[in-house]
């Protein structure tokens, strides 16, 4: 193991390519150099047969990811996550399985319980606000950026 310095630049790229709580740096620079993926914290979500992942979910968590940047944009920027999470509804719902719409121990189907953690993810990568007011999903201007990305 090597202990490399990076610049500012280097480390906000590095962050942008990562997916937390799943990527280490060295998971990310695997990627961006195609060295094969032996990394022990990738989960199972990454994984997909067929357009369906191994879980027997249609959509991975970081799925909701685009949906929801366009929602809130579509919103004027932000929304309350019943009226957001019922437009990415409207969108992917042709790709949800029947697993998706099993109901979650908290009473909505899983599909948004995984929304919401997609939405959690971005809180953390800076792509939605950490401290909106309780109910409410808010866009920022790093999440504008990262939807105007291809």
């Amino acid at each position: 193991m090597r202990l490399v310095k990076i610049d500012d630049e280097v480390w906000a790229e590095l962050k942008k390519r990562a997916e937390p709580f799943v990527d280490s740096e060295n998971d990310v620079l695997r990627r961006v150099f195609g060295l094969n993926d032996n990394s022990r914290s990738r989960t199972k979500y990454k994984e997909e047969i067929g357009g369906i992942t191994k879980n027997g979910y249609g959509l991975r968590e970081l799925d909701y990811r685009r949906p929801i940047l366009e929602v809130l944009v579509s919103m004027g920027g932000q929304g309350k996550f019943t009226e957001v999470l019922d437009a990415v509804e409207e969108m992917v719902k042709d790709r949800l399985t029947p697993k998706d719409w099993e109901p979650h121990s908290s009473g909505g189907p899983k599909w948004r319980n995984r929304a919401a953690f997609e939405r959690l993810r971005m809180v953390h990568e800076g792509l939605l606000v950490s401290n909106s007011p309780r109910g409410i999903w808010q866009i920022t201007d790093q999440g504008r950026h990262w939807l105007s990305q291809p």
